[in-house]
């Protein structure tokens, strides 16, 4: 008889630790919501850095979504490079679309090492691809902007990326 208890009770256990597991993002939201904006960014934040290996990318878009909704643009660049970073390993295409989108951004906020890093990511990307008739091109790119910018570490990291392709 004890062994029936158990056997139900274990049944039971594994039972609602499914559906407690698969109501974890939509609990995670109801907790975000409730905070305060600044708070719940930084949270975003958080989450989107710790889970950018995840297969669907979830928290980094969420992050993205939530920093473009008119919060400001405080987060917008933060998100912009986490995506990007998603991306880099799982959709070149993705990355390259958000590299583009950022580019103003960064320049205008003077974070030239994330962009000029995320360009070279951008070379490693093409070379990975077998598109070597880019990676040329977008490295004398990267060394062009790296110049006009008066950022000589990115002209570096067009070197090396140049070098790891050839």
């Amino acid at each position: 008889m004890k062994c029936i208890f158990w056997l139900t009770l274990l049944l039971l256990t594994q039972t609602t630790v499914s559906l407690n597991a698969s109501n974890e993002t939509d609990s995670l939201r109801s907790v975000l919501v409730a905070l305060p904006a600044e708070e719940r960014m930084e949270r975003l934040s958080e989450l989107a850095l710790r889970r950018l290996d995840d297969e669907n990318g979830f928290y980094p878009k969420w992050f993205y979504r939530e920093a473009f909704d008119g919060k400001g643009d405080k987060y917008k660049s933060d998100a912009l490079y986490l995506l990007v970073r998603h991306y880099y390993g799982t959709n070149p295409d993705s990355m390259r679309y958000y590299i583009k989108e950022s580019e103003p951004l960064f320049l205008s906020e003077g974070r030239y090492e994330d962009l000029c890093r995320m360009k070279a990511w951008n070379i490693y990307s093409l070379s990975a691809e077998g598109k070597q008739d880019a990676v040329l091109p977008s490295a004398r790119e990267l060394v062009q902007l790296a110049k006009k910018i008066d950022f000589p570490e990115g002209e570096e990291m067009a070197n090396q990326a140049l070098l790891i392709s050839i």
